[in-house]
C-alpha cells in the first residue's frame, strides 16, 4: 500500500478529491433549491392574485361614467400599498416603485382614460427558477384576460384581450424569508 501511494500522482489524487467535493456541493445545493421551489411557487401565486386585485378600481368605479374622487383614490392606493408591502423586501424604494407602477395605472383609470372591467391572471406553469446566491428569478407562463372600457376618444370603445404572457418575479432571501425585489406581470399583446 505504501508503494502504491508513493507511485500515485498526487495531482490526480488532489483533483479527484476536489471533483468529489464539487459534486457533493452541487448535489446539496440542488436539494436545498428543490425544497424552496414549492414555497416560491405559492408566494408568486399569492402575489399575482394580490397585484391583479389592486390593478383595477373598486367595482363601483369600473363603469366609464362613474368618477372616483381623489380622496377615495388616495385611500384605495393606501389600501393597495398595505396589501402588497408584506411581499416586498424591507426597502422603501423597492416598495415605492411597485406602488408607483400599480398606482399610476389606477390613476389613469380614475381619470377616465380607460377602465379595466375584468382582469384575471392564472399561472399555467413555472418555466424556471434561476438561483443566484440569495436571489432567485422565477419565470412563469400565465393565462391573462383583461377587459377594458376605453374613453370616447378611442377608436375601440371596448377591448378584450386574452393570451398567454411571460411573467417574472425576482425574490431575495433575507432573515430566512423570501421577499419580492421586482415583479413584471405582463398583459397580452394588444394587436395580433
Amino acid at each position: 500500500m505504501k508503494n502504491f501511494l508513493k507511485k500515485i500522482n498526487r495531482g490526480i489524487l488532489l483533483s479527484a478529491v476536489m471533483l468529489l467535493g464539487v459534486i457533493i456541493y452541487l448535489i446539496s445545493l440542488s436539494v436545498v433549491q428543490a425544497r424552496e421551489k414549492p414555497l416560491l411557487e405559492e408566494l408568486c401565486r399569492q402575489y399575482v392574485a394580490t397585484e391583479i386585485a389592486y390593478s383595477v378600481l373598486p367595482e363601483q368605479y369600473r363603469d366609464k361614467d362613474t368618477v372616483m374622487a381623489d380622496d377615495e383614490l388616495d385611500a384605495y392606493l393606501a389600501q393597495m400599498k398595505a396589501a402588497i408591502s408584506p411581499f416586498y423586501f424591507d426597502n422603501e424604494q423597492i416598495l415605492q416603485l411597485a406602488v408607483d407602477r400599480i398606482g399610476g395605472n389606477l390613476a389613469t383609470q380614475a381619470e377616465g382614460w380607460y377602465r379595466i372591467r375584468e382582469y384575471e391572471k392564472s399561472i399555467q406553469f413555472f418555466d424556471s427558477f434561476e438561483f443566484d446566491g440569495s436571489k432567485v428569478t422565477v419565470r412563469f407562463k400565465s393565462l391573462t384576460t383583461i377587459e377594458r372600457v376605453n374613453s370616447e376618444m378611442s377608436a375601440q370603445p371596448e377591448t378584450r384581450q386574452v393570451g398567454e404572457t411571460d411573467d417574472l418575479i425576482i425574490l431575495q432571501k433575507a432573515e430566512g424569508s423570501w421577499y419580492i425585489v421586482y415583479a413584471a406581470l405582463n398583459e397580452p399583446a394588444r394587436y395580433r
